[in-house]
């Protein structure tokens, strides 16, 4: 059977569910986790005793990075101890189950002898999992968050086929104990009739009585019992013992690891039987109170379980001398005092409404507050009672979310007295979705992630931008992660604490200065610490802005290596993670020599699909969601091919020049722009807020502000269209309405252009307005200007650079007439106050820091004409 940690890193299972007693945080953030995601899971929860997860989460405050923010995990709360250990890994298609003894810790997974077993679980699988829906399905009630409720909801939806009916039926080998419901008649009645003669056990702990070996032996006729255990974790009473009907013999394991798995072995003359999985011999395991889950082997063989059999080579010796003189280890699996409240569920939703549950409810004069812990002074918010054992509040606007996991205590003040809950962490919604979203895109986009390109040849590259542009272009079809949405969460509690927002009430000038201020706000109190954005992208999209898993903690160099060192050291005897170095948009790579075919193909995809972008057969059939990501992906594909050495990093500004040219002047008959077209139909339908909301969440508005910035260097021909697009995309409220400035605040951080922030927030409301202000001029010039310049019938040699107040500008690949059209060098040359309009939309191009250029004559147009991407 394969290790735990192959299990974890087997593909195709985005859904990962843990169950467990012990939870150690730290261990699970560095090696489950960091398996998990090369196995592709995404959505993943943990459900845990409460009190052991608290105790543990406890000892870890401060050195978390992804609870709450990459994990769910789940506190389950009973009596006794919630004792289960599963592993369940799913997709749509089926999944695969790993049972046994083995805690989520690091001693769990390999630190003690344990013992698990593992096997595929779905429609198709003789094990079809209605065992394992019965089994989440019952969790919810001892476990009061939220935030599991809505994830295990998730889970059934991605997993169709889990969802059994009320009346579902199987012949499971599988036994899962709760409270009321105990494990010892479960398993009496599945063996009703057999008997054996020897049992050969092992156990992580006892209790005194050996009430299970007494229970076996009225039960089944046990005659014999060798129970194999470390020493000191058994709590046997050996004069109990010598009361039993039955020989005892005691196996001590071997002393290099404890003993901690659960094993029982039947045997006699009708054969044997097995059982495998959490309980312990204990009252408390077999006879009610824990929690516990178990795998049964009605007809077993010694073959099949001679890796625990061997355990029972070791001598047998009698209880009083195997337990002579040993110093136990107190186990203990039941309750400490808890405190009069609970934080079962704390919770950010969306608009910064924050949810809190409390156990048991307060009463309804309670003032109930949350402290938020930070490093310098405790964040206040006064809660408000919203449903049954559940307060909402708001978080204030200038507060920033961190990037490690954010911890809160409630105090709730009750007839005059004041009760503190343990710390609990925050579980963000924003954070969680995209940790389940971020990874659905197409295998084709995974290849284009900067991550992959430096491994991969030329012709898997060039595979990859064939591939997804052929998905975009085709509206007939929904590719995974291209054109579909993040799954958008039900009515939030927190959704009553939002005003409408006011689609029309979008400025965006307006927006880039509260960027500017947050961004004033945000070096003030944190210096250069990057603030990543915290939300659900797909597809293209999510290769565009920076992963905070990539920016932010790195805990691959903290992964444990006792087992396995010799992996992670050098001759050197330096560790090294593994990780890819990434690299500045449009810094060198360290490639292989390209060839001249691969740059002509490279090229020829590229002006390909932008020819395709803009015809009227895609305007016509494409969604919003496809079009929001078709027309990102040049951009892409020219950071991508700036990373390989093969287009100049200034090649991205013209490719989004004509991107938004699509966008806002193609023409389609009687209406101009792409996002016009698309936009029409959309209100034709009466959809258009389905429109606002997914092209309105300003990604598409800060990647091409990105892209668009102009530098002073370049030249008029190629910075006056590009500044023009600038404007048009920065004043198009269409791609805002559903955005607000702390989440562009964090986008405008992760796009993946250089200096995107800086520019955006400094420079791109100056271009605009000293664009705006060459252009007006030139309008209110026009007619004259093209008197002057023969009414259109004069010949405009090649690598003209003409605008015409209908269509703006173009640049002319070979001498041709062109009406309507002014020439802009000739223009500037007759009239200064147009050349002073043009130095000053040059000066706000200047690169931050840099000195002004003096006269626009510096920018003078080159002789070449531009790629015969843009010619016309």
């Amino acid at each position: 059977m394969i290790s735990v940690r192959e299990f974890c890193r087997e593909g195709d299972f985005p859904i990962a569910v843990f169950l467990t007693y012990s939870f150690d945080p730290l261990f699970f953030e560095r090696i489950p986790w960091a398996d998990l995601a090369i196995g592709g899971s995404r959505r993943i929860l943990v459900v845990a005793d409460a009190t052991q997860a608290a105790e543990a989460v406890r000892r870890s405050i401060g050195q978390l990075a992804y609870l709450g923010r990459r994990y769910v995990l789940a506190e389950a709360a009973l009596a006794n101890a919630f004792h289960p250990k599963l592993i369940a890994r799913l997709s749509a298609e089926g999944g695969r189950v790993w049972l046994g003894s083995g805690n989520l810790t690091y001693t769990g997974w390999g630190g003690n002898h344990e013992l698990a077993t593992s096997w595929p679980i779905g429609p198709r699988e003789d094990d079809k999992g209605i065992w394992l829906d019965q089994l989440l399905s019952s969790l919810p009630t001892i476990v009061r968050s939220t935030s599991f409720e809505d994830q295990l909801r998730s889970i059934r939806n991605e997993a169709r086929w889990l969802i059994s009916s009320p009346a579902s039926a199987e012949n499971s080998s599988i036994l899962f104990a709760i409270p009321g419901r105990p494990l010892a008649p479960q398993l009496a009645a599945r063996w009703a009739g057999r008997r054996f003669d020897t049992l050969k056990l092992c156990t992580g702990s006892t209790d005194t009585g050996a009430s299970f070996l007494a229970w076996a032996s009225r039960t089944f006729g046990v005659k014999r019992a060798i129970v194999c255990l470390t020493p000191a974790n058994a709590s046997f009473d050996v004069t109990k013992l010598a009361l039993l009907p039955m020989d005892i013999r005691i196996v001590k394991a071997n002393p290099s690891k404890m003993m901690h798995a659960k094993f029982y072995w039947f045997s006699g003359p009708e054969g044997a039987a097995a059982v495998v999985g959490s309980a312990n011999c204990s009252a408390a395991a077999w006879f009610g109170g824990n929690a516990e889950l178990l795998v049964v082997y009605d007809n077993a063989t010694e073959a099949e379980h001679r890796s625990a059999l061997i355990a029972f080579r070791r001598p047998a010796l009698t209880p009083t001398k195997a337990l002579a003189g040993v110093l136990r280890i107190a186990v203990q699996e039941g309750r400490d005092v808890q405190p009069a409240f609970r934080l079962v569920s704390f919770r950010l939703r969306s608009g910064r409404a924050i949810e809190v549950v409390l156990d048991p409810q307060p009463n309804a004069s309670a003032q109930v507050t949350l402290l938020i812990q930070r490093e310098v002074r405790d964040l206040a918010i006064r809660l408000i009672a919203h449903r049954e054992g559940s307060f909402i509040g708001r978080l204030p606007t200038d507060f920033v979310v961190a990037l490690t996991t954010t911890f809160g205590i409630v105090e709730v003040v009750s007839d005059g007295t004041r009760y503190i809950t343990e710390p609990r962490w925050l579980d963000n919604d924003l954070q969680l979705e995209r940790a389940n979203t971020i990874r659905t895109f197409d295998q084709h986009l995974r290849d284009l992630s900067r991550q992959s390109l430096f491994n991969s040849d030329h012709q898997r590259i060039l595979e990859a931008i064939h591939a997804v542009s052929a998905q975009l272009l085709k509206a007939s079809e929904q590719p995974i992660g291209l054109s579909a949405q993040p799954h958008q969460q039900g009515a939030a509690s927190g959704e009553a604490l939002d005003s409408k927002h006011d689609r029309a009430a979008v400025n965006p000038a307006a927006m880039v200065r509260s960027l500017s201020d947050l961004k004033r706000e945000r070096q003030q109190r944190f210096g250069a610490q990057f603030f990543p954005y915290a939300g659900a992208l797909t597809g293209v999209m999510a290769v565009l802005f920076a992963q905070d898993d990539q920016e932010e903690l790195d805990l691959t160099g903290e992964t444990w290596t006792a087992s396995e060192p010799e992996k992670n050291l050098d001759d050197t005897g330096e560790v090294h993670t593994g990780q890819q170095v990434l690299r500045e948009p449009g810094e060198a790579a360290t490639q292989m020599p390209t060839s001249r075919e691969t740059l002509i193909a490279f090229n020829g995809q590229l002006e390909s699909f932008l020819d395709e972008l803009a015809k009227p057969s895609f305007a016509e059939k494409c969604d919003a969601s496809r079009m929001l990501q078709a027309l990102a992906f040049p951009l892409l594909i020219c950071l991508r091919g700036a990373d390989a050495g093969w287009l100049a990093a200034s090649q991205l500004g013209s490719v989004a020049t004509r991107v938004a040219q699509i966008m806002f002047d193609q023409s389609y008959g009687k209406k101009k722009g792409l996002l016009r077209v698309v936009r029409d139909r959309y209100t034709t339908t009466d959809q258009l807020d389905e429109f606002q909301s997914v092209v309105g969440n300003g990604t598409l508005w800060s990647v091409l502000l990105a892209a668009l910035m102009p530098d002073s260097s370049t030249p008029l021909r190629v910075l006056l269209p590009q500044a023009t697009a600038l404007t048009n995309v920065l004043q198009c409220p269409d791609l805002l309405t559903h955005a607000d400035a702390p989440q562009l605040s964090s986008l405008v951080q992760s796009v993946l252009i250089k200096n995107a922030e800086e520019n955006i927030t400094e420079k791109a409301v100056s271009v605009a307005q000293a664009t705006s202000s060459l252009t007006e001029l030139l309008a209110t010039r026009s007619d004259a200007l093209y008197r002057e310049q023969g009414s259109g019938r004069r010949l405009q040699p090649a690598g003209s650079l003409l605008w015409s107040r209908l269509w703006g500008w173009k640049v002319t690949a070979s001498e041709v007439y062109c009406p309507s059209y002014l020439n802009f060098d000739a223009a500037a040359a007759c009239h200064p106050e147009i050349r002073g309009a043009t130095k000053r939309l040059v000066e706000a191009c200047e690169p931050l820091g840099r000195e002004s250029f003096s006269d626009v004559a510096s920018t003078t147009l080159p002789s070449r004409a531009l790629s015969p991407v843009f010619d016309e």
